[in-house]
């Protein structure tokens, strides 16, 4: 009985120090398709954090059905300080990774920091 108690115990407490993760950053919008012979993209980025952040790049993963990443593309975030609650459109045309079916994000600040985002994909490339 002791032990189902103190297991009890355990559960609640793990429950009750959980915190939720703090994302930087946020994608919402994102559109990936093919035309002809490139993959266009589009998407808003919101600065869900409670600093400035500057000079934001992102990496596009091109990843095969087997989740590998089969080429990578980068491009900046205009502004270049994005602050608490900001957001911003991004837009970029890249030639087409054919074997590729989805798109990871990663971003990164003006320092090379990685910065955390919510909804970094996968995204079908449709």
């Amino acid at each position: 009985m002791k032990f189902g108690v103190l297991l009890g115990l355990l559960c609640l407490a793990t429950g009750v120090f959980a915190q939720e993760k703090k994302y930087d950053l946020k994608l919402s919008d994102v559109s990936i398709r093919r035309d002809a012979d490139s993959v266009i993209i589009d998407g808003r980025v919101e600065n869900s954090g409670d600093k400035t952040l500057k000079k934001i790049r992102f990496f596009i993963a091109f990843r095969d059905p087997d989740h590998q990443t089969v080429s990578t593309r980068d491009g900046h975030i205009e502004p270049k300080a994005l602050g608490p609650g900001e957001d911003s459109e991004f837009h970029a045309l890249v030639p087409d990774a054919v074997r590729a079916v989805d798109v990871v994000f990663r971003f990164e600040d003006g320092s090379g920091r990685e910065v955390d985002a919510a909804n970094s994909g996968p995204f079908t490339i449709e």
